[in-house]
């Protein structure tokens, strides 16, 4: 049974973030999430992450793109709370990645602020022009 006094939707709304995927050798990130006050720590919690179809013309044979959760105390925290949650390869030829969606439980210990990091290896083309898409599931 759920703490009555825990995080839930009824205190903080479902939060979206949209995030422009990096370009070639850099890291994008999503706006924060704010769980609220640290007085008592979320309860069935998870942080849904939508991954669209990326085609190897972006994202090249054997390249990566890879998808880290970051954790803090403060606004746009940097300690990595969960590395490579989901690790998009880019396939052969002319396949393209396949799209996806990633569920990651928020741990009970989580901080205030979360926000989710992607991470585009060397080598590939600008993925500035494909989203995704990231919130929070109650």
């Amino acid at each position: 049974m759920a703490n009555e006094f825990a995080r839930n939707q009824k205190d903080y709304g479902l939060m979206d973030a949209a995030i422009t995927l990096p370009a070639s050798a850099t890291t994008t990130y999503s706006d924060d999430f704010d769980l609220g006050l640290d007085d008592v720590k979320p309860e069935n919690m998870e942080l849904e992450i939508k991954i669209p179809t990326i085609p190897v013309s972006v994202l090249a044979n054997a390249a990566t793109l890879i998808v880290t959760v970051y954790n803090g105390a403060a606004a746009s925290p940097t300690t990595v709370l969960a590395s490579a949650i989901e690790t998009v390869t880019g396939a052969t030829a002319t396949d393209p990645s396949v799209a996806r969606v990633v569920r990651y439980p928020i741990p009970s210990d989580a901080l205030r602020y979360l926000r989710v990091g992607f991470a585009l290896s060397a080598g590939n083309a600008s993925a500035t022009t494909y989203d995704c898409s990231a919130h929070l599931c109650f």
